[in-house]
Formats: structure tokens, C-alpha cells, sequence
């Protein structure tokens, strides 16, 4: 995928190595499905909340999901996963609190969502 930005239904997997920014709600639905996303050699920017917030449906809301960022060897502005819901980290802006390139923003870290980052 070559666009500057994401915004449509993944159910399992993802590849997005020249993405540049993930725009809000990039992902309508966290869905119970494991989801795997690999990714360039440069972190993109993420706005907040690229996930949609499943409780505002008037459906069950989600407990948990489980999502993957496989990343290659060398890739720079990643880190580690993130183990906590306060540090600031590029993972805990990709689970809602946004980085835009700079500096981290102030959203809303979703703490259902188990992100693990990769190498490959």
C-alpha cells in the first residue's frame, strides 16, 4: 500500500511498508480478531484513536484484541512494546494517544488493546 494514509475494515492481516500517517479511527472496529500489521522501516504517525471505540455500538463491547506490528530489522522510531498506559511510546500512540512525528499528543490510551511489536 502506497497511500499517505489508512482508512478501511481489516479483519486479519496488513501490510504497510511506505505508510507515512494513520489517520483517526483507521479502524472502524477492533472486532475480536487478531490483527498482524507489517510496517517500513520508519515509524509513521499516528493520529488519536485509530481505533473506533466498539462500546458506542449497541452491540457487546469488545474486551480485548490482540495486535502485532511486525516491523524489519533496522526500523527506527518504534521501541518496545509498550507495557503500561503512561509511558510515552510510539505503541502507546498507535493504542490511542497519537504521536505526530514530533511530539506525542493526549489521547486516550485503549488499554484493551494488547499491542506487540515485532521484529521480522
Amino acid at each position: 500500500m502506497y497511500s499517505s494514509y489508512i482508512n478501511s475494515y481489516v479483519p486479519y492481516a496488513l501490510n504497510i511498508l511506505k505508510i507515512a500517517y494513520i489517520q483517526t479511527i483507521a479502524f472502524p472496529s477492533k472486532g475480536n480478531t487478531y490483527l498482524a500489521i507489517t510496517m517500513g522501516l520508519t515509524a509513521p504517525v499516528v493520529s488519536m484513536q485509530i481505533f473506533w471505540d466498539d462500546s458506542l455500538y449497541p452491540l457487546p463491547p469488545i474486551t480485548s484484541k490482540t495486535v502485532t506490528v511486525r516491523i524489519p530489522a533496522g526500523a527506527t522510531g518504534y521501541g518496545a512494546s509498550p507495557t503500561d498506559t503512561t509511558t510515552n511510546n510510539w505503541g502507546n500512540a498507535f493504542r490511542g494517544k497519537g504521536w505526530n512525528g514530533s511530539d506525542y499528543q493526549w489521547g486516550t490510551v485503549d488499554s484493551t488493546i494488547n499491542l506487540i511489536i515485532q521484529n521480522y
